[in-house]
This record gives C-alpha cells, sequence and structure tokens, in this order.
C-alpha cells in the first residue's frame, strides 16, 4: 500500500475523484502517545481507522502540526482532520464536521506548584500560560499578553522545566504519556480539569457523502463496546481517564 506522503502528491491531481474511486483517504492527527503513534495505534488512530473500515474504507494517518493539519485537510491536500472541536467549519469552511463526537477532551492545567483551577479559564487569568500553537479553543480563552505559543508537547513542558509558564494547559493523557515516559519531575497535573470538550472527526467537502455512514459507524461502535474496549485497553496504563464513556 502507499504512504501517505503519497496521496498527498496525488490529491493534486485526482482532487475531483470521488471517495468510492480512492484505494484509501490520508487524515491529518496533531496527536501524540497515547491517542496517536506513528504506527497509527493510539487510541483516536484505533476509532477512526475502525469507524472507516466499517463503510468499507482504508484510512493512513499523517502526523503534522496542528495549524498546517487543518490548512491541508481545508486545502485539500488530505482528506480530512481529527480530533477537533465543533464549529471549525467558520474557519475552515471547505471542512465538513461529523456530527458525532469520537471523544470528549480533558484540557488540564500542568505545573509545578498548586494553582486554583476550580474556576475554569478564570482561574488562569493573570498568570503566564503556555499552549501548542493552532489550538483553536486555548487561543480564544488565554489573554495574549500572558500566553506563550510552541510547536509540539515537549517544547510546552519545556516551559515548565525552565519556568519560562507558571503552567501549560494540554489534554490529560498525552501529557501524562510524556510526563512519565520521560521522567519530568516535578511536573503535575492541575484538577479539576480547565475545559471538557466533545471532538470530533471533519472531512473535506469532497467526502461528504461520507457523512452518515461515518455517523453510524461510530455510533455502532459505540453501542457493541468496540469503542468502549479501544479506550480501556489504551488509556487505563496511562491515566485514571474518563474517557471511552
Amino acid at each position: 500500500m502507499p504512504t501517505c506522503s503519497v496521496v498527498l502528491f496525488a490529491v493534486i491531481f485526482f482532487f475531483s475523484m470521488p471517495a468510492q474511486a480512492e484505494e484509501f483517504l490520508c487524515f491529518g492527527s496533531i496527536y501524540t502517545p497515547p491517542l496517536s503513534t506513528q504506527e497509527s495505534t493510539g487510541v483516536l488512530d484505533e476509532v477512526v481507522i475502525e469507524a472507516f473500515q466499517r463503510i468499507g474504507q482504508k484510512v493512513q494517518i499523517s502526523h503534522l502540526p496542528a495549524e498546517r493539519s487543518l490548512i491541508n485537510a481545508n486545502a485539500g491536500i488530505t482528506d480530512g482532520d481529527f480530533a477537533r472541536i465543533a464549529g471549525l467549519t467558520d474557519l475552515y469552511p471547505q471542512l465538513i464536521q461529523v456530527p458525532e463526537k469520537i471523544l470528549d477532551f480533558y484540557l488540564v492545567g500542568f505545573a509545578k506548584e498548586n494553582i486554583d483551577v476550580t474556576e475554569g479559564w478564570e482561574s488562569i487569568v493573570g498568570y503566564s500560560v503556555g499552549i501548542v500553537q493552532g489550538w483553536k479553543l486555548m487561543q480564544k480563552n488565554i489573554a495574549p499578553a500572558y500566553l506563550t505559543q510552541v510547536e509540539t508537547l515537549d517544547g510546552l513542558l519545556a516551559l515548565l522545566e525552565n519556568n519560562r509558564a507558571d503552567l501549560v494547559v494540554y489534554e490529560l493523557s498525552q501529557a501524562n504519556w510524556n510526563i512519565k515516559n520521560f521522567h519530568r519531575e516535578g511536573i503535575v497535573p492541575l484538577f479539576p480539569p480547565i475545559d471538557i470538550k466533545p471532538m470530533y472527526l471533519y472531512l473535506h467537502q469532497r467526502h461528504s457523502a461520507l457523512v452518515p455512514a461515518l455517523v453510524e459507524a461510530i455510533q455502532s461502535m459505540k453501542n457493541d463496546g468496540t469503542y468502549q474496549r479501544i479506550f480501556k485497553d489504551k488509556l487505563d496504563r496511562v491515566v485514571d481517564s474518563h474517557y471511552g464513556k
């Protein structure tokens, strides 16, 4: 099977081909373990691959920076992107949201000292905060004067290690995985989560005909227990997680 990079090249020349004629679709992912891996064995990788398999479509996943992944999907260079907050069609009009969530995102503060975050976004007003560039929800909720943006999760946690931010905000399971596997001492999650958001799969509009079938496929995964099993198998070892419920 050709690689995802081959598909990116081919899409330029076969932009108008219907989804049924393509051997596989290429989706952008901005995530790291345990949600997404280079081998496409992460939680979200398996959810997306299984959903498409149920409608008879093969998928490959390409890892890109957050903003670039959306730009490519909107331009039709890739076939879509996951997992993103609702409402991105206003900013990226060529994308269509598949209206069945693929997970709830637990956005959690991480710091080297205890910070009260019980009031959500209001709790972190006045603190210097780090985020990953391209995460629209965080850009919307944090004043630019207090915001430092970096390109990767590694860079984000380095802000804390080098005392360049009071706290950083990121998705719970990925940050926990990184902290534990790279032995980042002294960085702890702050609870409760600053925000919890449902996240969705987006398709380029040329694949709009696939949306109803994908909704049905994701719902069937939840109904038959496949969805919950994927999350349990992958996340129980990483976090005391609310995912997959």
